[in-house]
């Protein structure tokens, strides 16, 4: 029998079990979210706690696959008992009250619910510090459970932070109202934890879209400024050239050097249009020039450098023109 891998198992507003899978004997794997019927009934009857049971009892019997938090409590039971599983396979299918009792030890490994309220699980693990794993923070209320957001594990183990986060579970509405009053935003998640409580949802979408609206006004603020101080900068830097340029045009006419990209901006200032094979010996190879000479950069001592005559030509054609 062919196994499924599980990338993500949630549950939507209207208590429906939707899971994105793909077949484990087929590559390229592509996943597809699609409603798990079994699972919906299962919620919807028998409440989360029977679900989660469910699940666990899937991975457990290889049918699903993955590194889900539920997964990785399977392997941690099987590798942490040595269990016989092909043993315990045919013991559940024998004895459901067995099956019951040995699931609910299964989901003893789960990663744990702090109290009533307040669980966690992680999503990336630091290879040499398990207090800078990224947790995803789960509260619990009722029998609704959603994502109340991600942070390092050792912030989420403070706890001043757990008894923050048990407190707003327990009441909900009231903690909702307070970041709403202080334009604080408010995930989609909790949308869908009022709408699984049979809870008005309506104003908690409304603040969502003003508050978009406000962060994209904000967000034009923001590119206005930029956009100015951009403007400012490139004022500043025309200046800065106009000045530059007009000490190069001086130094070039007492006889002076001149630095190569100052020279190619005269070139342009009086419309002496430059070769493009003269151009780059200007910028590869010319440090500085002057009427009478030039001064070249990287050139090794018996190496042969590139003819300079549309260089000198390229003098001799300014100096005509600052007569």
């Amino acid at each position: 029998m062919s196994h499924e891998i599980i990338k993500n198992i949630f549950v939507t507003a209207d208590r429906r079990v939707i899971v994105c899978h793909a077949p484990g004997n087929i590559q390229p794997q592509i996943f597809h979210e699609e409603e798990y019927e079994p699972l919906t009934e299962l919620l919807r009857k028998e409440g989360y706690e029977r679900l989660e049971e469910e699940i666990l009892y899937l991975f457990f019997l290889g049918v699903w696959q993955n590194d889900l938090r539920h997964g990785r409590a399977v392997a941690r039971a099987i590798e942490q008992e040595r269990m016989d599983v092909y043993e315990l396979w045919k013991r559940c299918d024998r004895d459901v009250s067995f099956r019951r009792e040995f699931i609910r030890h299964l989901a003893t490994y789960l990663e744990p619910f702090l109290n009533e309220h307040v669980g966690w699980y992680p999503i990336i693990k630091d290879r040499f510090r398990k207090a800078n794993d990224i947790v995803v923070v789960v509260l619990r209320v009722g029998d609704v459970c959603f994502e109340a957001g991600s942070m390092f594990r050792r912030g989420m183990l403070r706890k001043e932070y757990i008894e923050a986060r048990t407190a707003e579970a327990r009441n909900l509405r009231a903690a909702v109202q307070r970041r709403m009053a202080s334009c604080q935003w408010i995930p989609s998640s909790y949308v869908a934890a009022y709408e699984a409580l049979g809870w008005d949802a309506r104003p908690l979408k409304g603040h969502r879209t003003r508050m978009r609206e406000l962060y994209a006004a904000e967000d034009r603020r923001r590119e206005q400024v930029r956009i100015e101080r951009e403007k400012r900068r490139q004022r500043q830097e025309e200046a800065r050239l106009r000045a530059s340029l007009k000490r190069a045009e001086a130094a070039f006419r007492e006889g002076g050097f001149v630095e190569t990209e100052l020279f190619i901006a005269l070139c342009g200032k009086y419309g002496i249009n430059i070769h493009p094979r003269t151009l780059g010996m200007l910028q590869r190879r010319i440090a500085d020039l002057s009427r009478t000479q030039i001064h070249c950069k990287g050139v090794s001592r018996g190496f042969r450098i590139s003819s300079l005559r549309g260089c000198r030509e390229l003098i001799d054609r300014l100096a005509e023109k600052l007569k």
